[in-house]
């Protein structure tokens, strides 16, 4: 407290506007920080609505010493009792929500920097330590952990001061803090010259004298303790050093962030980009994220430069899993699992992180049919893996099949990963032509798979008259169709049964295909395994397809010997609404893939599982015989840890607002026989809302799925669709300009949410979606000049915090 009106009184002494911000206050209104700060430095004094309920009619703000006085201090919720704030509201109610305490702090600071100059200073004073609990019991840290403001960490130089504030830097640290300084109110041990050496030029370390005794509550009508005016003019020094600190601090981050476009574009080949089409203006450079969101680099209409939340409508390409509240357990696993094993070697060695992801992925997504967990580094690799797998066990269980080229059965538009084996098993596409990858040879049969969209307010499943024709065009007949009132219609495992003639010509159009295959191909060739994704194809272009045809395709290529493989890394782990998409098929694979979700997107890690038949298949006296495929990172403790603890959250009620939970209210999904936990997620998008959407002229198809939503926008008279559109940048511009970050797909947007959204934000995305749509049919397609003032926004010029 002292050190706040040290740096208000030194804001004074040369000239400079300051806000001194108190987010909470407890023992109000004897115990008041702001009217400390403004009985010492002349500010003018106000009060949020919180804080003036328990004042009445004395909460008028009012200027202690100075009508004209460049420092303000401003109180935003208080609370009689004085004790933890937690407690006090606890004793007394009126609870302030993380969500509103973050908004009005941020509220407040926008303000301010609106009608001060550039070189303004904003002080935001927590209550006690980094790791005190809030009003809502989350450590404070925790909830302002958003906002990302820069810190000052007073520490104390009694006895035992070094540990308690090097646990405090460290716990600031683990949550992605910046610290500008440390000051130390030395008790005469001259403990700052140990921290001082300690941190080096890590963090500045600034020596105070001690305040004592403790200074006045300031309250209105007292004089200020005289012991508290000496303190202010001896450390009138080491202020305005302090104060200059925080201003070069600021000075070279804005510094740093202007530089990061830049040298990005100047240095870095980015993936799926071409370069060439790259301005300077669409490089977003990132701060930070928290949960759900991004902290970009952004203007403001003056041409001052801002630091403005965004919403990652892309989930940091499919990854992202937790919401900012839940973020922090990841870190702290990640931390503990590092500072423990840092990396250690996998084979024949066993610790406590793999065999604890192995187990909880084995009785999760691998109940009922996994025996084995082979761990590697990132989805493509895990594919590969599971090829190989299914490859020997086909060999193993028919004799002579090494003499012959073994190929797969897949679907047109699937894709499963970058690496040569993986393009190899799917269809010719963009990624695999040859100007992407010359060696491809697609090794097996791709057959163009029934899809399934929202199409003018119906579920509709269409395919053409042959399998080879591509993809449907939804305005047009196809041969094949169905269509249903709700998504959960399309799901009904009743379909599996009653629509025995849908299945009937499933099968028959399998079975002329495998037939025609195979007589082509001759016994040169046999087809091995079956790989798909389950339920959508996510990167090329969010395509959907019917659950019936994809359960039929894998029962078909089951009794013709084929392995099973399900490339679960999009579609696996909640990301499509069930912990595996594969158990609305009704079939269980014998190989699955996962990643991305798999830790929530902190760290890379992925797992290829198979059943007891596969792993068996390698079993031999000989060592060439084992699967003799290495990854440096394979079982990494730190991921496996991560993985851990993504998993329990996701499925854990207390903790996740969107997984289904019939005995809480609202949480629970709209089918009347989900009466227990069912492990779903409950429907996250607005299905009146989606089917307004689907009936849009300029939308073709909408797939809304899990996490997912995405909508197709119909191609312009003369322009192409699919992955080299356009068509949707204008959508995609608009989004991006309110607050939501998205990338095109071709002509598809598609916004995802993680598995821990609570369903108000989805379908506020939806809502933006709408708009976003509207504007693009309004001005036309080419039209990519719109704007509009984006979302929450923090000027790191003009702040600074104390923490």
């Amino acid at each position: 407290m002292p050190v706040s009106c040290g740096l208000a009184k030194s804001a004074i002494d040369a000239q400079e506007p300051l806000l001194y911000l108190k987010p909470v206050q407890t023992g109000f209104p004897e115990d008041s920080d702001a009217a400390l700060v403004a009985s010492v430095s002349g500010a003018s004094l106000s009060y949020g609505s919180h804080a003036s309920k328990i004042l009445g009619d004395s909460a008028i703000s009012t200027p202690t010493n100075s009508q004209s006085s460049s420092v303000e201090a401003r109180l935003l919720h208080a609370w009689r009792l004085p004790a933890s704030p937690h407690l006090a509201v606890s004793a007394e109610g009126r609870i302030v929500s993380n969500e509103e305490l973050r908004r009005q702090v941020c509220q407040e600071l926008l303000e301010y920097q609106k009608r001060c100059s550039q070189k303004a200073m904003a002080l935001v004073e927590t209550a006690g330590g980094p790791a005190s609990p809030s009003p809502s019991g989350q450590l404070q840290c925790d909830v302002l952990r958003p906002l990302r403001l820069p810190g000052v960490l007073v520490g104390d130089g009694r006895l035992g001061g070094i540990s308690s504030t090097i646990a405090a830097r460290e716990c600031l640290l683990l949550r992605g803090y910046d610290l500008a300084a440390i000051v130390l109110m030395d008790d005469g041990l001259a403990n700052w010259k140990y921290l001082r050496e300690h941190f080096g030029n890590r963090v500045p370390v600034v020596p105070l004298p001690p305040c004592r005794p403790p200074p006045h509550t300031g309250r209105k009508g007292e004089a200020v303790d005289e012991a508290l005016q000496e303190w202010l003019q001896l450390t009138r020094q080491p202020m305005t050093e302090i104060r200059e600190l925080l201003q070069d601090y600021h000075k070279k981050r804005v510094a740093r962030l202007l530089d990061l476009g830049p040298k990005a574009g100047a240095n870095i080949w980015w993936p799926t980009t071409q370069h060439s089409l790259v301005q300077g203006k669409d490089v977003q450079t990132i701060d930070a994220r928290s949960g759900e969101h991004f902290s970009v680099l952004a203007s403001d209409s003056r041409g001052g430069r801002l630091i403005e939340s965004r919403y990652d409508g892309c989930a940091s390409w499919w990854t992202q899993g937790l919401n900012d509240e839940l973020q922090p357990r990841l870190t702290q696993a990640l931390a503990y699992a590092a500072a423990r094993y840092g990396h250690v070697m996998h084979p024949e060695n066993a610790h406590e992180p793999a065999v604890a992801c192995a187990e909880a992925l084995l009785g999760g997504v691998g109940r009922g049919w996994a025996d084995r967990v082979f761990f590697s580094a990132d989805g493509s690799s895990a594919v590969e893996i599971a090829l190989k797998m299914a490859f020997r066990t086909y060999m193993h269980s028919n004799p002579g099949a090494e003499q012959c080229s073994l190929e797969v059965v897949g679907l047109v538009d699937g894709y499963h990963g970058d690496t040569l084996g993986c393009m190899d098993a799917v269809a010719p596409s963009v990624y695999n032509g040859p100007r992407q990858t010359p060696w491809y040879k697609g090794r097996g049969l791709f057959i163009s798979p029934v899809k399934a969209a929202l199409v003018r307010g119906k579920w509709q499943v269409a395919s053409h008259a042959n399998p080879s024709d591509g993809p449907p065009s939804w305005g047009k007949a196809p041969r094949i169709s169905r269509a249903f009132d709700s998504l959960e219609d399309l799901f009904d495992r009743r379909r599996w049964s009653d629509d025995k003639d849908l299945v009937s010509q499933y099968e028959t159009i399998l079975d002329q295909e495998l037939d025609r295959h195979e007589r082509e191909r001759g016994a040169e060739a046999r087809l091995a395994a079956c790989i798909v994704e389950p339920l959508v194809q996510g990167a090329n272009c969010m395509q959907m397809v019917d659950p019936l045809f994809q359960s039929v395709l894998a029962q078909r290529c089951r009794e013709r010997g084929m392995l099973v493989i399900f490339d679960e890394i999009f579609a696996g782990l909640w990301r499509l609404g069930t912990p595996t998409a594969w158990s609305r098929l009704g079939l269980m694979p014998d190989i699955a893939c996962y990643a991305k979700l798999l830790t929530g997107g902190m760290v890379p890690l992925a797992a290829t599982l198979a059943s007891k038949q596969v792993f068996e298949a390698f079993l031999s006296p000989n060592k060439i015989d084992a699967l003799l495929h290495g990854h440096s990172y394979s079982g990494y403790p730190i991921g496996c840890a991560v993985a851990v603890e993504a998993l329990k959250l996701y499925s854990d009620a207390e903790c996740n607002p969107a997984l289904c939970t019939p005995h809480k209210a609202g949480r629970c999904q709209s089918s009347p026989a989900c009466a227990e936990p069912c492990g779903r997620l409950v429907e996250l998008w607005d299905e009146k809302l989606l089917k307004q959407l689907s009936m849009h002229d300029h939308v073709a198809r909408i797939v809304a799925l899990g996490t997912l939503v995405a909508a197709e926008i119909q191609p312009g008279q003369g322009q192409a669709a699919g992955y080299g559109s356009h068509e949707a940048k204008s959508v995609v511009m608009w989004l991006r300009q309110h607050g939501v970050y998205a990338r095109p797909l071709g002509n598809v947007v598609y916004l995802m949410v993680t598995p821990t959204t609570h369903p108000s934000q989805s379908r506020q995305l939806l809502v933006k979606l709408m708009q976003a749509i509207d504007v693009h049919a309004s001005r036309g397609a080419s039209n990519q000049g719109v704007h509009a003032p984006a979302g929450p926004q923090i000027d790191q010029n003009n702040i600074a915090a104390r923490a």
